[in-house]
């Protein structure tokens, strides 16, 4: 199994070493080589020149320039792309703040078995936490999963996290088109009416350090309207999926 874990950046100056130091740590000892590439998605700080910086001291692994601000759904799908043009077969997305723990990487790899088709880390399954993440965040995100999952039909407990891993032809294939976060509850959507099979492992989120940018992800309604539409559309799709069957 050949893995590319691409990482979307954007104006992530000063976690951009951080994150690539632990992300080659969890995955150093692997049994094949792991293909890591950081997507610069348009930063207006200098996110490009620390991650040329490293390149030049030798660290291993590939950027990739978007030029522009594409969003995180378009950031993913290049850094997808270039993992295909290496050669992968699976590809793992996981955000450069380190609130995903990229220790928690071996367990993605264990959870693939003949037939799964993408994997999902839960926060609020069997031995999933959200650590010292607001209270006010985790019950948004709680009512959010719980609504999407009763509309999609999926018994994932954690639809909306951003932490997991797909098998690359399969993510490939999917017409995604969402540029922002909504592209995770895009993504369900298509692995609903496809029929793909998940797994899932056990989560663990953390709360942004504070040395860090501010996140950009704010739950607005136009935030919340990009992630309901996905499974309501699942929910109109739901009686011709039963009558495929």
């Amino acid at each position: 199994m050949r893995l590319a874990v691409v990482i979307p950046m954007y104006n992530e100056e000063v976690g951009a070493r951080r994150c690539l130091e632990r992300v080659q740590s969890a995955t150093a000892d692997f049994n094949n080589p792991v293909s890591l590439i950081a997507v610069d998605d348009g930063s207006s700080d200098s996110t490009v020149k620390v991650l040329r910086e490293l390149l030049a001291d030798g660290r291993h692994f590939e950027l990739v320039e978007g030029g522009r601000n594409r969003g995180y759904g378009g950031a993913l799908r290049l850094g997808a792309l270039r993992a295909q043009e290496l050669g992968a077969d699976w590809v793992l997305f996981i955000d450069s703040d380190l609130t995903n723990p990229p220790e928690q990487i071996p367990a993605f790899i264990a959870a693939v078995a003949p037939g799964v088709n993408f994997v999902k880390a839960s926060r609020y399954g069997k031995g999933g936490d959200t650590g010292d993440v607001p209270f006010k965040r985790v019950l948004v995100s709680r009512v959010g999963n719980l609504v999407a999952r009763v509309l999609m039909g999926i018994p994932h407990s954690d639809l909306t996290n951003g932490f997991r891993a797909f098998e690359l032809r399969t993510y490939l294939d999917l017409p995604l088109t969402e540029n922002g976060f909504g592209v995770i509850l895009e993504e369900m959507y298509y692995a609903r009416v496809s029929g793909l099979r998940g797994a899932s492992i056990p989560g663990h989120l953390t709360n942004r350090s504070t040395d860090l940018r501010p996140t950009s992800f704010r739950y607005s309604w136009k935030q919340i309207w990009q992630y309901l539409r996905w499974p309501l559309r699942t929910a109109a799709m739901r009686p011709r999926l039963f009558l495929r069957r």
